[in-house]
């Protein structure tokens, strides 16, 4: 069914949106929160997504591309970016007794670039039929 919904439990067809809060402007700019806590919401199949706009509980967003990129900020935790250097975090490591500047973790495939959302557009784009049923 091209659904992120699984039947297991406690959510089975249900998910948190959004999952990421921090520096996320699109939660005022689309009215994504509800009662200041993510909401649960059924995952709908992407079968002919690129016909079913508005996308999101409220309909808030017409455009696909704007909707790929709302998901990668809001679900992924992802920056949207076309600068390599965006891709790359170094964190240095907390943990009591290490060495600051030896003891870090770097974190790649943080940022999705306008390719990469024009990329997925047109992929979900080619999971619309060629006629829809009557």
């Amino acid at each position: 069914m091209f659904s992120a919904a699984g039947t297991e439990k406690p959510l089975g067809i249900y998910r948190a949106f959004p999952v990421f809060w921090d520096g996320n402007p699109y939660l005022d700019k689309y009215d994504l929160v509800l009662d200041e806590r993510p909401g649960r919401f059924r995952v709908p199949s992407l079968r002919n997504v690129a016909l079913t706009a508005p996308y999101f509980h409220n309909g808030s967003v017409s455009d696909l591309e704007e909707a790929i990129r709302v998901m990668a900020v809001s679900q992924l935790g992802r920056t949207l970016s076309d600068d390599p250097l965006a891709d790359i975090r170094i964190v240095a490591a907390s943990v009591e007794g290490t060495i600051p500047g030896r003891n870090t973790d770097m974190f790649t495939n943080r940022a999705v670039s306008r390719q990469e959302v024009s990329d997925i557009a047109e992929f979900l784009r080619s999971l619309t039929a060629a006629t829809l049923p009557d």
